[in-house]
């Protein structure tokens, strides 16, 4: 069993619970929580970073960064996971909301199935 702690989206924002038993919400979770940290400390997504300073500003931008982001974060995952491996992302569609503020919709393909998600990040 993980002792992972789960993510739940509340309007606050993203707040910690009990962890899941189900492998593919732990995979999500794990997902969100890297990539929505910052690339400074060496765990975290250079998306992030790169949104903060407002550097993405064309698809062509959001889709390279996405896949270098998630590239590094399947690399971290996998070392963490013993029963689910995340094997690659697809980026599915991205809205600009600002060149700060956008909302992703991707898909992490496993070796235990898909995981589809959807998530609005802001600098």
């Amino acid at each position: 069993m993980s002792s992972d702690l789960g993510l739940e989206d509340t309007v606050e924002g993203y707040v910690l619970v009990d962890p899941t038993e189900d492998a593919q919400e732990r995979m999500r979770n794990r997902f969100t929580t890297q990539f929505l940290s910052q690339g400074d400390n060496g765990r975290g997504s250079i998306f992030m970073s790169l949104l903060k300073e407002g550097r993405l500003r064309t698809n062509s931008d959001v889709a390279s960064i996405f896949a270098a982001a998630s590239a590094e974060i399947i690399l971290n995952l996998n070392d963490l996971s013993e029963d689910i491996h995340p094997l690659r992302t697809v980026l599915n569609d991205v809205v600009f909301i600002t060149t700060t503020h956008l909302l992703l919709n991707f898909t992490i393909i496993t070796n235990l199935g898909t995981v589809v998600d959807g998530l609005e990040v802001s600098a």
